[in-house]
């Protein structure tokens, strides 16, 4: 088995068998695309341990995964976001002046009956400043998603 990982995999053992013929099947854990964070994915990490490799990722806001959004804290002395750590990968968060709209499509999008038009004027505003990742796959997808009751 090869021992080339890319950046953010890590290995994890599946125990077959019983205790005299207990058997290790080793699998590569990649990370999950902006994509599948959109479609509500999420990774289980294992604990951060000092044997473990850890992996270091910077990301615009709108490429924090989800689940990672009531960590982030603003750094005031450097004027950016402190490092959000979900056990063995860390997040910097680039600072931009499209951060704000970032947080207002962040709570439309998480409403139970989110406003589509305001939504779409806000995704081409931030994708014409070339900001990309899950939270603008979610944005459109439920532009694009009309369900008539």
């Amino acid at each position: 088995m090869s021992c080339n990982k890319s950046h953010g995999e890590f290995y994890v053992y599946l125990k077959k068998g019983t205790t005299p013929d207990l058997q290790y099947s080793r699998f590569i854990c990649s990370p999950l695309s902006q994509q599948d964070l959109s479609d509500g994915w999420q990774l289980t990490l294992p604990r951060r341990t000092r044997n473990n490799e850890t992996f270091h990722f910077n990301v615009q806001l709108s490429e924090l995964p989800p689940y990672l959004w009531y960590k982030l804290q603003e750094d005031f002395t450097n004027g950016g976001y402190k490092t959000v750590k979900d056990n063995i990968y860390h997040y910097t968060v680039k600072k931009s002046s499209m951060d704000d709209m970032c947080h207002q499509l962040y709570k439309l999008v998480h409403m139970d009956n989110p406003n589509r038009d305001r939504i779409a004027r806000l995704v081409s505003k931030l994708e014409s400043h070339k900001m990309r990742g899950w939270l603008l796959y979610k944005a459109r997808e439920l532009c694009d998603y009309n369900i008539d009751f």
